[in-house]
């Protein structure tokens, strides 16, 4: 974890800083949109660029009727640090985009030693830790020492004209580009439509890389209406890499996540 901290500008050059935070109440978006980017979350709906967001917590139940929905924090862009923020409220999302910490994260942004409880429910995107985690090659994202406990379910998948292929559901990261996941635990039963994965269910980019995690959960999948042929990916770490990428997945032990 010292190489990520070492990557992040804490000098005071954080623009936001959103500490210490408790919410016990339930928070409900009844604005239906499957493409509005500004969020619902236990915290804070959207934060972007150099935002620092510790030790916060949710306790409320989270509803939306729109994409990006999170336990912490629905939308977060653009080089963000999230550390020990932990959500134990239900998570449901209607469209895509749906985690138990954060629905969707952006560009070179670090979360570590975050965990989620509760049941999350989403559409295409759905993670325990993060619905989506999408960065460009030269902006790596991670996720280091996260967990999950409560049992995750995609409802459905979606066909993007930027990946050619659906995203899927995932223990800690539904769907991810040019991520890190790193010594992350997910303890939760994973269920989703067309693409599964105990700990991701969908990797975009060569960069991408799924090191020294444990799945223990069950991983369930059904046919979609994506694949005409009714085919469908499911794995106990990752569910598909995308056709011409490679993504790094090595397992770990319990004694790595001491």
């Amino acid at each position: 974890a010292s190489d990520v901290y070492k990557r992040q500008p804490d000098n005071g050059s954080f623009y936001t800083r959103v500490e210490k935070c408790v919410n016990y109440g339930a928070i409900t978006n009844l604005y239906t949109s499957a493409t509005s980017t500004l969020g619902t979350g236990g915290i804070a709906g959207y934060l972007s660029y150099y935002t620092r967001l510790v030790g916060c917590e949710n306790r409320g139940t989270i509803s939306s009727q729109a994409s990006h929905t999170g336990g912490i924090a629905g939308n977060v862009i653009n080089n963000n640090f999230v550390h020990r923020c932990m959500n134990y409220g239900k998570v449901t999302g209607a469209y895509d985009r749906c985690g138990g910490i954060l629905g969707s994260l952006q560009k070179s942004s670090q979360v570590i030693e975050c965990g989620n409880y509760a049941d999350i429910s989403g559409g295409a995107c759905t993670g325990g830790i993060v619905g989506q985690c999408y960065a460009a090659s030269a902006t790596q994202s991670a996720f280091i020492a996260c967990y999950n406990e409560g049992t995750v379910s995609g409802t459905n998948a979606i066909k993007t004209s930027t990946s050619g292929g659906t995203m899927g559901t995932g223990g800690i990261v539904g769907s991810q580009k040019s991520t890190d996941v790193i010594i992350c635990l997910n303890a939760g039963d994973v269920s989703g439509v067309d693409i599964v994965g105990g700990i991701s269910g969908w990797t975009d980019a060569n960069s991408d890389r799924i090191h020294h995690c444990v799945a223990t959960g069950r991983v369930t999948v059904t046919a979609g209406n994506v694949d005409p042929a009714g085919n469908v990916c499911r794995g106990g770490m990752l569910g598909i890499s995308r056709t011409g990428t490679t993504t790094t997945v090595t397992s770990g032990t319990y004694s790595m996540l001491k």
